[in-house]
């Protein structure tokens, strides 16, 4: 029974690691069209989360989240090739955090100066977009 007790336990903490979201997007009949699967990964930073977005275009990591200041954007180099590449903070209010012109596929953004909250990180290119929520302790 005590080996039972401990599998369980064990099993139960390899599924509370490999958790992930589904998000669904529908035609304005109401089918289901497209599900992306955002995997959140234990990987870097001490723990913190890696969410790693993979749509039909393009995959980006984001670590960690929550931050405490320095969030770091990897962009995979096939994004690199779109014009007019830019990220885009906003607070829940809707204002514009920061702004900032993409040149690589590593982008830092240091919200060290920005009060803990919630923010959403906007990726915009030509004919592209894409935002996340980060947590800012």
């Amino acid at each position: 029974m005590k080996k039972i007790i401990t599998l369980l336990l064990v099993l139960g903490a390899f599924a509370a690691k490999a958790q992930s979201s589904f998000e669904y997007n529908y035609d304005a009949a109401g089918n289901r069209i497209k599900r992306k699967v955002i995997v959140l990964d234990e990987t870097r930073e001490g723990g913190s989360e890696t969410v790693v977005d993979k749509d039909d275009r393009y995959t980006f990591n984001l670590f960690p989240n929550p931050t405490e200041g320095m969030l770091t954007i990897e962009a995979e180099e096939i994004f690199m090739e779109i014009e007019n590449k830019k990220a885009v903070v906003y607070d829940l209010n809707g204002n514009v955090v920061h702004e900032i012109s993409i040149s690589t596929s590593t982008i830092p953004v240091d919200l060290s100066n920005n009060i803990a909250g919630t923010y959403v990180v906007k990726i915009q290119a030509t004919g592209y977009s894409k935002e996340w929520k980060i947590v800012k302790l």
